[in-house]
This record gives structure tokens, sequence and C-alpha cells, in this order.
């Protein structure tokens, strides 16, 4: 209640111009449900000065709120981001010029579409780093390399593992045709998130 309280008040800035929109959602213990209500939040982040040897990055929030997402769909397609960066829970394709799908998500949630294609425990690391080399090795060949081990999961039977790589394929290496992407991942939201999920189970 306090945190869609405070939302309600806030005035967020809807200028947005030349930076990077990162978003991301949780669930806190708030409502009625077993599982909580959704906290939806969006941010824009830069790499900002060193402090103490340490990269320091510049945060502004442009969006929060409790419910479901489909308000901050409408504000991201109001104010009409040129890039946004987003885990894959929900379809922002309308929201902005160029998406991103955040990178460490991919891998992490093979995991669980490997799980649903009964890949042992034990293997299902095996598939995962292979993504991950992919993702991250920064080869000028990575997404013939992404096709090819979505073939490659077909062929050991993994069809919702390969499904899941194949439906964010459009957005998976869109960093790379627009360099201006400050962000491939949405760490820094998921910072601000970690805080106010410990903040709300207290």
């Amino acid at each position: 209640q306090k945190i869609a309280a405070k939302a309600k008040v806030l005035v967020f800035r809807d200028e947005v111009s030349g930076k990077t929109v990162l978003t991301d959602s949780t669930k806190v213990k708030a409502g009625l449900k077993e599982r909580g209500a959704s906290v939806q939040m969006a941010i824009t982040a830069e790499p900002g000065p060193m402090v103490a040897g340490r990269p320091t990055i510049r945060k502004e929030l442009i969006h929060l709120h409790v419910g479901d997402v489909e308000q901050l769909r409408d504000h991201l397609g109001a104010i009409r981001p040129q890039r946004i960066v987003h885990d894959g829970d929900t379809d922002f394709s309308g929201c902005a010029d160029s998406v991103q799908r955040c990178r460490w998500h991919l891998v992490y949630q093979l995991k669980h579409y490997l799980w649903q294609d009964d890949i042992p425990h034990e293997d299902r690391a095996i598939y995962q780093g292979r993504l991950k080399n992919i993702l991250f090795g920064e080869c000028v060949t990575a997404p013939r390399m992404l096709g090819t081990f979505i073939k490659d999961l077909e062929v050991a039977g993994c069809t919702t593992s390969a499904e899941h790589l194949r439906n964010a394929r459009s957005e998976t290496f869109t960093y790379r045709s627009d360099k201006s992407f400050t962000y491939a991942t949405t760490t820094p939201i998921e910072r601000e998130m970690r805080g106010l999920n410990r903040r709300a189970d207290v």
C-alpha cells in the first residue's frame, strides 16, 4: 500500500531522449493473493563517473506502480523512448524504436525450459554455458551461432527451449545494430528491485 501510495504522488519525467530505459517487475508481500502483488518499475541508466576506483551508474526513475504491466506499457508507449531493455516477460515491441532482450535472463531462463524438455539437471548447465558463450563472447558470427544452437536444441528434442530462443531472436542482438545502448542487460534495475523487495518483505 505504501509503495502504491508513493507512486501515485511521484511526478515522473517524460524526457527520455537519447537514454536507455530498463524495465522490471517483482512480487512483493501485498494484496490478497498468496504470491503478493507485482511492482512495475522503469528507470533510465547511464554509466557514471568512477568513484573510489569503481564505476557508478546514473539512474532516474521514470515509472513505478503496483499492478499489472499494462500501465507501464501505456506510459512507455506514450513517452516513446528510443531504447528499452527488458527480461522477456512482456512484449515491449511497440513501445520503443529499439528493443533488447536481457542477455543474462536469456541464459538464466533457459534452465527452466530445459527442465520442461526433461533435460537432466546435471546437463542443463552445459546448454546454458554454450548459450552464454554465444551471447557474451562478442563473436561477429554470434547471430549465426545462435541459429545453429537453436537447431541443435531441436535435434536433441528440446523443442520448448528452441521455441523460447527463437521467439527472442529478433531482440537478442539489437544492441549490436544500435550502438547507443548503454546496457544490454537489466542488471542496474535488478539492484533497485532487490532493495525494494527486501524493504517490502520487512
